[in-house]
């Protein structure tokens, strides 16, 4: 039995024209500061054809970002969890630092006003970053570096509670120090 798709299909190139104006405007707006209209604007198409594809900003940037991180950070293979974990934070904390903390505080911010979003940004931006770490967990695990399965959830909780304690809270910069700082006590809490 063949489903019936509802609505019009996404034209491949709007949605690029879409993402591309939000990457743009990412650099140099805050994600209140931006609308709908400049982006729809700026990518030549109407508000009519965002919104039939994105329910809001906070979609959009969500979308974007996450386009942004996997082209930025892509998991290193050394043969050791320490430097692998350290070059992985390292790129994504680069990548947060030059363009996406305040948009990330801000896709947190709408996580917890809005349950739906929330599921979103969890099951679509959150679990794809979470995936990708603990693949470079898993091959720890392959070598020996972690014992169990389970320590590849532990360790990944533990990553990213500093991660986004640094990023929410502030009080100290996300750098490659801090990267490195996380991978040796995460190398040496498995060992």
């Amino acid at each position: 039995m063949t489903r019936k798709v509802h609505g019009r299909p996404r034209c491949p190139e709007c949605r690029a024209a879409v993402l591309e104006a939000v990457h743009d405007m990412l650099r140099g707006h805050s994600l209140q500061s931006m609308t709908i209209e400049g982006i729809a604007r700026r990518a030549g198409v109407g508000k009519q054809t965002i919104y039939r594809w994105w329910k809001g900003k906070a979609d959009l940037v969500m979308e974007a970002l996450g386009e942004l991180t996997c082209e930025a950070v892509r998991p290193p293979e050394s043969g050791s969890l320490e430097n692998d974990l350290a070059t992985y934070l390292a790129q994504a904390f680069e990548a947060i630092e030059q363009w996406s903390a305040q948009h990330l505080r801000c896709l947190m911010v709408e996580a917890q006003l809005d349950e739906e979003f929330r599921r979103k940004f969890r099951e679509r931006f959150l679990e794809k970053r979470r995936c990708s770490l603990k693949r470079l967990f898993e091959a720890a695990r392959e070598r020996g570096e972690l014992p169990t399965e389970d320590d590849a959830d532990l360790a990944a909780d533990m990553v990213f509670g500093m991660m986004w304690y640094r990023l929410l809270v502030g009080h100290a910069p996300l750098d490659a120090r801090y990267a490195g700082d996380i991978a040796r006590l995460i190398a040496k809490s498995f060992t």
